[in-house]
């Protein structure tokens, strides 16, 4: 039996990344983190390696760039998520990347991850 893809989830409001981390699951996803900041995330990454990551762009005021860029090295697709930021205002790096605007539909989520991801379980 194939193992489902792991992905990364980077949010600091507990409530979401625990909403995010649900909606993962019950598309078929395991999930790794969630992780609230950018140093936890990358901690998270020295033990796993993701299929795909979901970024919050802002995390306690910084951003997740560095995170997104080394990410981005190591071709990890990379679903953004915001409620400060427009995508025309993000680096390149993020701005590439598909991006969902908060607040979002778990319905609009879970599709978005299937597109960007791919099948829960290959």
């Amino acid at each position: 039996m194939a193992s489902p893809r792991s992905i990364l989830v980077v949010e600091d409001e507990y409530i979401l990344a625990m909403s995010l981390s649900n909606v993962l699951k019950g598309a078929g996803y395991r999930v790794i983190g969630p992780a609230s900041s950018v140093r936890a995330a990358k901690d998270l990454l020295l033990r796993r390696s993701p299929a795909g990551a979901i970024l919050d762009v802002m995390l306690r005021g910084d951003t997740v760039l560095p995170l997104a860029q080394l990410l981005d090295d190591q071709l990890v697709p990379i679903l953004v998520i915001s409620g400060c930021c427009e995508r025309r205002t993000l680096p390149p790096v993020l701005a590439l990347a598909p991006y969902l605007a908060k607040p979002f539909q778990e319905s609009a989520l879970s599709q978005l991850a299937r597109c960007v991801f791919g099948r829960p379980v290959d």
